[in-house]
């Protein structure tokens, strides 16, 4: 755990070696960084967390795991490698890797793969859902609308999956019909579009043949991705295959545009894959964020084991949550003491999350400590002082900067002064020290 950490951190073991401890020392890490951190492992211990938290009540609270959505998560690679690629919108004048990740509704990681540069999402989105290997099996893929084309529509729909990306431009959309003379009302002007269905008729058994071997993982899925165009232009299969997704893209767009709800749980379940970026981007905060790996499978890796480090976190706050919401015993809040209210985490309903609630209380902890501490300080030096004993001031102040009360020699009211230390005093004196270059500026009166 202590070496998929460093790697999470993007730190490596050097932080966490310890020789008094035989787990934590030198050799012992790097033996198990070259044993055990490698993709598959972290891939089955991923599995082994979804599993384990599939079994929590809050989980099910959050949904039933039939739920995922995809997105992409962007990382500067500052060394020389040719597994990574340029684009200076996320990247500047480097290059870096995209890390395409997939989570469900129960807030667990399922699948994830390193693409160079920023491949457009369609071309990853279909690898990361077929190739995962956890008990979980959504059934509803939520992406941006960098996922998104007529291709991917038609082969979800073709391997039992609905597709449902959040369409930027869905006002300029196109809506396309089957039966040019049907009467669709008010939406007659909005299709005029027809769907060639002789053209996937005609192709249907490569079509199921397609499928099939997706299903099987006979052929990757991102290699039949590529192969669909040939010099940026669809094949025969390619056309067929978007021809029928047009279809499921027609439908998606109605009922988007007709269900608030489906707006809302669509909008819900990108924002948990933004939130697990973010926290993926605050625990990889070593070497400034930027992966320094020059060979995929180091990529793979290290990129697992932050997912896994991630999915860890998830269960911890899952774990804190139901501790924090168990019920109260008569006649007592749970975790209130004496003069004390209840947790701040009690009461949270299913949607709710623990840890910005906790963390706003830990902020609001640590700020009135320092308040405290503050005043405690400045009562202390006010009592201490006596007519002009700046240097008192300025020996309490451990730091480069000192601040005190101070009491001039005829001044009606002690003064707040912030002293600034130019060099070591030589002396206690006041006269001494300010000779040898200490200034100190009168803020204001008390």
């Amino acid at each position: 755990m202590c070496r998929a950490l460093g790697e999470a951190c993007n730190t490596g073991h050097e932080p966490l070696i310890r020789e008094d401890i035989p787990a934590l020392r030198r050799d012992r890490l790097s033996w198990a960084d070259q044993n055990y951190i490698r993709d598959e492992t972290l891939t089955a211990a991923n599995a082994i967390l979804v599993a384990a938290q599939n079994q929590i009540t809050l989980a099910h609270a959050w949904g039933g795991g039939d739920v995922a959505s995809a997105d992409g998560m962007r990382f500067v690679v500052p060394v020389r490698t040719v597994h990574a690629g340029p684009n200076p919108k996320y990247f500047g004048r480097g290059r870096g890797v995209t890390w395409y990740n997939m989570l469900s509704n129960q807030f667990t990681g399922l699948n994830g793969i390193v693409a160079p540069g920023t491949l457009r999402d369609s071309l990853i989105l279909l690898a990361v859902v077929l190739e995962q290997e956890t008990e979980l099996t959504p059934t509803r893929i939520m992406t941006d609308t960098g996922a998104y084309s007529d291709v991917v529509f038609g082969l979800f729909r073709l391997l039992g999956y609905r597709f449902s990306p959040r369409l930027a431009d869905i006002g300029g959309t196109r809506f396309w019909r089957i039966d040019p003379h049907a009467d669709y009302g008010d939406l007659n002007a909005l299709a005029r579009q027809r769907v060639n269905t002789s053209l996937f008729i005609e192709n249907w058994d490569d079509m199921l043949r397609l499928i099939g071997s997706l299903k099987l993982g006979r052929v990757p899925a991102m290699g039949i991705m590529r192969s669909l165009q040939v010099a940026d232009r669809p094949t025969r299969l390619a056309q067929a295959v978007a021809e029928f997704g047009r279809i499921e893209k027609t439908l998606h767009v109605l009922t988007t545009i007709d269900d608030e709800e489906k707006r809302r749980a669509t909008l819900a379940q990108l924002n948990r894959g933004e939130g697990r970026h973010s926290l993926a981007r605050v625990v990889f905060h070593g070497k400034r964020g930027e992966l320094r790996q020059r060979y995929r499978e180091g990529q793979e890796d290290q990129l697992g084991a932050l997912g896994a480090r991630a999915q860890r976190h998830r269960a911890l706050e899952h774990d804190l949550h139901r501790r924090c919401s168990r019920p109260a015993p008569q006649g007592r809040l749970p975790g209130a003491r004496r003069g004390r209210g209840p947790p701040l985490a009690l009461g949270l309903r299913p949607h709710q999350h623990a840890r910005s609630l906790l963390v706003r209380r830990a902020r609001r902890r640590a700020s009135g400590r320092a308040a405290s501490a503050s005043r405690a300080r400045r009562r202390r030096l006010r009592g201490a002082c006596t007519p002009w004993t700046a240097h008192e001031m300025l020996l309490e102040a451990s730091g480069s900067r000192g601040l005190g009360w101070a009491s001039p020699v005829g001044a009606s009211a002690p003064i707040f002064v912030s002293a600034r230390r130019k060099t070591d005093p030589v002396s206690k004196s006041p006269s001494s020290a300010c000779a040898a270059g200490w200034s100190a500026l009168f803020v204001r009166a008390r």
